[in-house]
């Protein structure tokens, strides 16, 4: 350790300067080396599968959404596919629940359409009435 005030070497456990005899301060503690994670059998193990979904893919999702069978069939598949990309089959849960959303939306306005057609509360509207006799 060097003496802030003369500049002379002393001892790393002296308290002062052997030369001018100016108290030294304590060495600062040692800094512990930065932990590194041991197991990275995980961490490797999950890196194909959360890598993020390249353009084509995307492009593949969003272009099925186009073709009503085969929107369902792939977005079924890639939503349940064990060992593929887990953000392609999260983008997959996300599209299959909006689908179910919008449709039960739909469904549910044409039964209340249809419903009110059958009682009589749309005479004289301009919807036809083509769902019952």
């Amino acid at each position: 350790m060097v003496c802030t005030r003369c500049g002379s070497e002393t001892p790393n456990d002296s308290k002062y300067c052997s030369i001018c005899g100016i108290a030294v301060p304590p060495l600062p503690p040692p800094v512990p080396e930065p932990t590194v994670l041991q197991n990275t059998s995980v961490i490797q193990s999950m890196r194909g599968r959360m890598r993020p979904i390249r353009t084509s893919e995307a492009l593949l999702v969003e272009f099925a959404a186009w073709l009503p069978l085969l929107n369902v069939a792939l977005l079924l598949m890639w939503s349940t596919a064990k060992n593929e990309n887990l953000n392609r089959a999260r983008l997959a849960r996300a599209k299959l629940l909006s689908i179910f959303i919008i449709m039960s939306a739909a469904a549910a306005t044409l039964g209340v359409l249809a419903l009110l057609v059958h009682t009589g509360y749309l005479e004289g509207s301009p919807f036809p009435v083509l769902l019952w006799p």
